[in-house]
């Protein structure tokens, strides 16, 4: 059941791609996941950067992602194992692309990001996790 769901806002989210308007300039800042924490957190580990970097980043850090606008339900909570795999099955182990907003750290330290599957910012992942509403 959840695989096919995963198929299927994956399969949603590229026919929408040909319509989408990818931000402007695109993601700058490229990583690989390397853990997802829950519905709404991954830890990345940072393989390209602009010049010059954003605070607190350089290339081969891990540093911990929240995704901006989204908010999972915790593992511990209902459907909290459910966002998590679908978060997983989306990025785990996957090159993305991160857009940093005016706030680049929440108050956990964690970095706040729109997070992207291609480098041209076609195929947000926060966008799919909200239109799934798990």
């Amino acid at each position: 059941m959840r695989s096919a769901l995963v198929v299927s806002v994956v399969a949603l989210a590229v026919s929408l791609s040909a319509f989408a308007i990818p931000p402007y300039p695109a993601p700058t800042i490229e990583a690989v996941v390397t853990y997802v924490v829950d519905g709404d957190t991954i830890e990345v580990l940072i393989r390209g950067l602009p010049t010059p970097a954003p605070t607190g980043l350089e290339v081969g850090r891990t540093v911990r992602v929240r995704y901006i606008g989204v908010d999972a339900p915790e593992v511990t909570d209902a459907n909290g194992t459910n966002a998590t795999d679908l978060n997983a099955a989306l990025v785990q182990n996957k090159t993305v692309y991160l857009e940093l907003d005016d706030t680049e750290y929440d108050p956990h330290g964690r970095l706040l990001a729109y997070v992207y599957l291609d480098p041209d910012g076609y195929l947000m992942v926060n966008l799919m996790l909200v239109a799934t509403e798990i």
